[in-house]
């Protein structure tokens, strides 16, 4: 899938891993995104449709909740 989206300007690429000496906290550096490219990939996103999963539900509508009823 990665290689599908290499080049596309709505995708962040990470560039590097470091990893603190002292701390051995993980850092990630990775493309700045601006908010208009951000929305840019999740209009792209929703283009697609949900993904194939099942749970998933389109922006706007409420996902439909199971009641429990107590007894």
């Amino acid at each position: 899938m990665l290689v599908a989206c290499a080049g596309n300007p709505a995708i962040v690429r990470l560039r590097e891993m470091i990893c603190h000496p002292e701390t051995s906290k993980l850092h990630l550096v990775m493309d700045y995104v601006g908010v208009k490219q951000m929305l840019a990939g999740v209009k792209q996103l929703h283009a697609r449709g949900p993904g194939g999963h099942p749970r998933r539900h389109q922006a706007g509508q409420r996902p439909r909740r199971r009641r429990r009823w107590l007894r």
